[in-house]
């Protein structure tokens, strides 16, 4: 659960909306893609789905628009709507890339003017991680788990105080749910104790206010996340050369 601390710094202390229907399609449709009930590549009829989730057909187009908006379901003019295949390598790589040149300038402006209230979400997040890295490996805690690293990650973000960055970097987190989802699901525990580790480190890093030990710390973290990530293919798929990241721990992104 949420504290009051972390909704607070995640601007969410105003009373929740009510969930429109399309909304509340969207979420069931989306927790069945990421738990893989509806298999990457299945087509998605919308009249047998309409049915199974007694629905009309607007609010179910609108949350499949919503979800292809988020890559996790295509559209194809003569075949309709269909799951999206699972992220692949090369898109993976890409995406990590992208979490690194954001993530990595958001902390070095975000640490140095970073606020109490933030740094506490922070340090109160990776506490509630620590403690669900010793739960195992329930599906639903690895959901409760990445729901908690989305927060974490979300709070390096907006500590730039940068709405367009914040916007666009939320645009991108379903699909890498999606890859956490599929990868890690039968792993035998839930997370890493290096992420962990590492996260402990980047909230030091806020702690002392210091923007360019933060960016390294978070550079540093997504590097070993990609890794892991990595390591998790090449047991799953026999992946002989996972594409290499172009970027490193502390490496400027002009530099490349």
């Amino acid at each position: 659960m949420v504290s009051g601390t972390k909704q607070a710094a995640a601007g969410t202390q105003d009373k929740p909306k009510r969930l429109s229907l399309a909304d509340k399609t969207y979420a069931v449709l989306k927790e069945q893609i990421l738990d893989q009930r509806l298999a990457p590549g299945a087509r998605l009829n919308i009249d047998a789905l309409a049915r199974e989730l007694n629905v009309s057909s607007s609010p179910l187009r609108e949350a499949l628009s919503h979800l292809e908006a988020e890559r996790l379901v295509n559209y194809a003019t003569n075949t309709g709507y269909s799951v999206a295949s699972s992220p692949t390598p090369q898109f993976l790589r890409d995406l990590m890339e992208y979490r690194a040149v954001t993530e990595g300038y958001c902390a070095r402006i975000g640490a140095a003017t970073a606020t109490e209230e933030t740094i506490q979400a922070m340090k109160e997040t990776e506490q509630d991680m620590r403690a669900m890295r010793e739960l195992g490996s329930r599906f639903r805690d690895y959901k409760e788990y990445t729901e908690l690293d989305s927060l974490f990650h979300g709070l390096i973000v907006d500590s730039a105080r940068n709405e367009v960055l914040s916007m666009t970097y939320r645009s991108m987190h379903a699909v890498l749910t999606q890859a956490r989802m599929s990868l890690f699901r039968d792993a035998g525990s839930i997370g890493s104790d290096a992420a962990i580790e590492e996260h402990a480190e980047i909230v030091r890093a806020y702690e002392s206010r210091d923007g360019a030990l933060a960016e390294a710390a978070v550079r540093k973290h997504l590097k070993g996340s990609q890794d892991r990530m990595f390591e998790a293919l090449q047991r799953r798929q026999g992946l002989d050369n996972p594409p290499l990241p172009r970027w490193a721990p502390g490496q400027d992104a002009g530099s490349r």
